[in-house]
């Protein structure tokens, strides 16, 4: 309840989703030595995580026949 009535900006790195989702307006991404806000939410984030697993998957595969 204190973090969702203070007026100032809190910056929270959590694990814990049903705190992520009952306190945070936005999300930044944090990835490839960077920083920038990610468009969505925790659902958002997770299919995100996902789309990337098998983007590396695909690519990994993909190296592999060319090694071959």
């Amino acid at each position: 309840m204190a973090l969702n009535e203070f007026e100032g900006t809190v910056m929270l790195v959590s694990h814990d989703r049903a705190l992520l989702r009952a306190v945070c307006d936005e999300f930044w991404l944090v990835t490839k030595g960077g920083v920038e806000p990610f468009d969505g939410d925790l659902d958002d984030y997770q299919q995100f995580l996902r789309d990337e697993a098998r983007r590396m998957r695909e690519q990994a595969a993909a190296e592999q026949k060319v090694i071959a």
